[in-house]
């Protein structure tokens, strides 16, 4: 899931949108845990969203 909360002087809007990209990649066995967030993040102050297709 993607938001995007936006905010000025005049008030803020907010939306959301579910972004699914599909490739075919070869499996890769892991090891150890994949990375989480302890704490949810609601609020920026500057966003910079790299994607890299």
């Amino acid at each position: 899931m993607f938001s995007v909360i936006a905010t000025n002087e005049h008030g803020s809007t907010n939306t959301s949108c579910q972004v699914n990209v599909k490739s075919e990649k070869p499996e890769v066995k892991k090891e150890g845990a994949e990375p989480f967030f302890t704490k949810g993040t609601t609020c920026f102050e500057s966003l910079l969203i790299l994607i890299i297709v």
